[in-house]
């Protein structure tokens, strides 16, 4: 874990501090809110998928699947594990995630354990489907380019991308490009 300063300012650099991660990063800030005290906030990032299909990879197809489904899964777990074992009781937590990285954001933002443990300010993510979950969670924020299918078709919600999703659409000139919507757009 870095003990470097980072500073997050607007949506690309958030973008840019998860497409900097393999597979996660947990890294401690200081949370500057005009107005407001800076105090100190654990900020995890998740990166998405590699397509791999071997079901031992954290960042693998097959647990893209059983993350929108909201099932555990191999990179929740490690993820969960280096939080707990990194992160002292009673911390803030901010999740920011991409595509997968936003799936298993939601799961941990979500999880009863983590929320009894810490304090889950919110979870920010990019081109994800959204997670269906029983019980209170956390704030949710997502981001997604109009082109990018991923958040609407990946996930059981799709019809509830637009209703209790809580998804922010904007467009960086993707239209007939879906892929690159997906993996290139949140960094214009």
């Amino acid at each position: 874990m870095s003990k470097e300063s980072y500073t997050i300012g607007n949506i690309n650099q958030a973008y840019s501090f998860v497409a900097d991660c393999d597979p996660y990063k947990i890294k401690k800030a200081v949370l500057s809110v005009p107005d407001c005290p800076e105090r100190d906030v654990w900020v995890i990032a998740l990166r998405g998928t590699n397509g791999s299909l071997h079901k031992n990879d954290p960042l693998s197809l097959p647990v893209c699947l059983r993350s929108a489904c909201a099932r555990e899964n191999i990179f929740f777990d490690l993820v969960k594990n280096a939080i707990m074992k990194e992160i002292p009781d009673g911390a803030d937590i901010l999740f920011i995630g991409h595509s997968l990285g936003g799936m298993v954001c939601q799961q941990l933002g979500a999880d009863e354990v983590l929320k009894n443990r810490y304090r889950i300010l919110n979870v920010l993510t990019f081109g994800s489907p959204y997670v269906p979950f029983r019980g209170k969670r956390c704030p949710l924020h997502r981001l997604a380019d109009r082109a990018d299918i991923i958040p609407a078709v990946c996930s059981l919600a799709l019809f509830a991308n637009g209703f209790i999703g809580n998804v922010r659409y904007e467009s960086a000139g993707y239209f007939f490009k879906p892929l690159g919507a997906h993996c290139d757009s949140y960094e214009s």
